[in-house]
This record gives C-alpha cells, structure tokens and sequence, in this order.
C-alpha cells in the first residue's frame, strides 16, 4: 500500500457517526498516546490507553471500507526526554511505541502517523517500533516546529526531511506550530530540501487560541483554512490537514477546496 492520495485527518471520533461525518470531508486518522512503561496511572487508564485507540480505529476502519479512504493510526510523544537528555533510553521509548503501534496495526490502521515530535531520537523510536512489529504498515512521521520555527529540540524542517528519509518513512511533515503563515514557512523549506520520493505532510492550527469570555477559540476561519490548503498543494505538499482548532467546519472547507 502506498500512501499517495490526499490526506484530511480527523481526530477523536468515538461513534460511528461521528466518523462517517468526518471522513465525508477527505481521510481518517485516529489519534492515541504512547506511555512510558513504568509510568503511574490511574484505575482504569491502561485499559483505556490500550483499548480507547484500538475501539477507534475499529470505528474508523468501517467507515473508511464505506467510503473507500485510509485510516492511519496516531502515536503521540511519550512526554518524556530520551537519554542523555533525559531518562527514558530508547529501548524503553521503543517498546512504548510497539505495543500501541501493534494494536492499531492490528485493529486495521493502514498506515502509522507520530504527530508532535520534537526529537529525531524519539521518532526513530517510533520508526524502529513499527519495523518490529508491524513491518508492512507504512510510518509517517510529523514534528512540531513551534521554536522559531524549530522544534523544541532544535531540529530543522530541513534536518527532518533528510535525517527521516534515511530512515525509511513514507511520509515526513509538520503538525501543530504556530498557525498558517509559520506552516508555509516550514513547509517551504521541507519542499527545497527534501529527498526524491519522499511524500510530505502539513497540519497546520486553526490559528492560535484567543479568549471570548470565558472560552477559548481558535482565530483562524475555515476560509483561511482553505486558503491554506490551497497553498499548500500549489507548492508541491501531498498529505494536507489540520491540527488543533480545526472544526468540522475548518476540514470541510479545506477539503472542498482539495477536491475542486
């Protein structure tokens, strides 16, 4: 399977209606977590760290048969610093990894997808995660350049374009960040300097959040949204969606836009 068609995510859906009105606007992906082995939780919370992503992605597995679309399976950051800035060794960071990655793989997940990374140590544990147990799903790989356009860690859109690739990702790109116009700017880059063949992906924020009283909204339209979408595929990038602040109404017009 090679993942070369258009990508809108949509996150979180625990009904089947839910998802079918997602997935109605472009792709499915299901989001979950990675755990330190070892970490405290709560009654309950393993049980619903292993299952809560696998009975989503069982969800979104029978809508995408419907609709004919992918349904990629999302690994998070652990939440911790890899040796020697932290520690959590690799080793540990990887059978983290495998045991989610196992469980979405085997519940239907056509394709893995670790969001928010912000070191290239942990997302190559994801990497050698999904080669040891799920070795014939495809790994996308996005990080969040929120640091001066940066991640957190230092890297460069250029670093991970070319440090990733060697690893043998199908897909490298970025996600959350600062909102549409550092998105551009990251993806810029990724475009210039990316290897032949490698696929690229942007999931840019509906904006940054403001305060309407006593809630919190997201200053980016679907308009604008689509604007950047738009954007995005004129200059070159595959897989476009959105990150946090994105609405139903955000991926709609997004994927309207795409689809024209």
């Amino acid at each position: 399977m090679r993942v070369d068609k258009w990508l809108w995510t949509a996150r979180l859906f625990k009904t089947r209606a839910l998802a079918a009105e997602a997935v109605r606007g472009g792709r499915v992906h299901v989001n979950g977590v990675a755990v330190k082995p070892g970490r405290e939780v709560g009654p309950g919370d393993e049980l619903e760290l292993t299952l809560g992503p696998v009975r989503r992605t069982v969800i979104a597995r029978g809508v995408a048969d419907e609709f004919g679309v992918l349904v990629a399976g999302d690994v998070g950051p652990t939440g911790e610093l890899i040796e020697p800035l932290g520690t959590l060794s690799p080793q540990d960071a990887q059978a983290a990894f495998a045991e989610q990655i196992e469980a979405l793989a085997g519940a239907g997940a056509d394709l893995i997808l670790a969001e928010t990374m912000s070191d290239l140590a942990e997302a190559e544990a994801v990497v050698r995660a999904a080669r040891e147990v799920a070795p014939d799903v495809e790994v996308v790989i996005t990080l969040s350049f929120d640091t001066n356009r940066h991640t957190m860690m230092g890297v460069s859109p250029t670093e991970a374009v070319q440090t990733l690739s060697e690893m043998g990702v199908t897909g490298v790109g970025a996600n959350c960040g600062r909102g549409i116009d550092d998105m551009q700017a990251v993806m810029e880059e990724m475009v210039a300097h990316r290897p032949e063949g490698l696929l690229l992906l942007a999931q840019s924020n509906a904006g940054l959040p403001v305060i309407h009283g006593d809630e919190f909204h997201y200053d980016t339209s679907p308009a604008e949204m689509a604007d950047y979408a738009r954007r995005m595929r004129a200059l070159g990038v595959e897989l476009v969606g959105g990150c946090c602040g994105s609405t139903p109404a955000h991926m709609a017009a997004m994927a309207a836009v795409l689809n024209a």
